[in-house]
């Protein structure tokens, strides 16, 4: 009987490589098959190039980063970019956008609260609660920055696949906010869930 069951290693390292062969075949299809060079071409390229994140996270910061987390990265990923835009979720699902801005806090409140755990000195709650919310605000606001630059620069229409500029954005740092608010309870102490393997 064949073994189901992995350790969370292999899991990653599976879900990882999985990812990057659907980064390229998909590239392929819009290329080859539809003969086209895309918004959802550029996006899912720059998922394959986020798998690769957590690795120049860790070798910046010197901080493993867990089994879990690695998970609902590339999780967050999947939904993100492969169902979002290759499989054009942003534009059949309503709302869709908006969930994954909720998602995203939670995503972004993970990494915070890895980066603070690690650190020698640590915080009050109170300061803990407003880093914790801040960064998650501020890594939506650096990927509103990404749409934009990437509409300007390359001709993509990220910012405008949902509804259209100014008013998207705003809604989409809204949702961010309000999943960091959300998401706060499960980080104000030391967040061991994503420590084991």
């Amino acid at each position: 009987m064949i073994q189901l069951l992995y350790t969370m290693k292999t899991l990653n390292t599976t879900v990882k490589y999985l990812l990057l062969a659907m980064s390229f075949a998909f590239a392929i299809y819009v290329i080859a098959i539809e003969n086209s060079f895309d918004v959802r071409w550029g996006s899912v390229f720059s998922a394959f190039l986020l798998v690769f994140l957590l690795d120049g996270f860790t070798f910046a910061t010197r901080i493993k980063i867990p089994p879990r987390l690695k998970l609902i990265w590339y999780v967050f990923l999947f939904f993100a970019f492969f169902l979002g835009i290759a499989a054009r979720f942003y534009e059949l699902v309503p709302h869709y956008d908006k969930v994954l801005h909720l998602m995203s806090s939670f995503v972004a409140m993970s990494f915070a609260a890895l980066i603070l755990d690690h650190g020698k000195d640590r915080l009050s709650t109170p300061l803990r609660i407003v880093f914790l919310i801040t960064f998650a605000i501020a890594i939506a606001a650096l990927w509103e920055i990404f749409e934009f630059a990437s509409d300007k620069i390359f001709g993509t229409s990220m910012q405008e696949l949902i509804q259209h500029g100014l008013d998207d954005t705003m809604w989409d740092m809204i949702a961010a906010t309000v999943g960091a608010i959300i998401a706060v309870p499960l980080f104000i102490k030391k967040t061991k869930w994503v420590e084991t393997t």
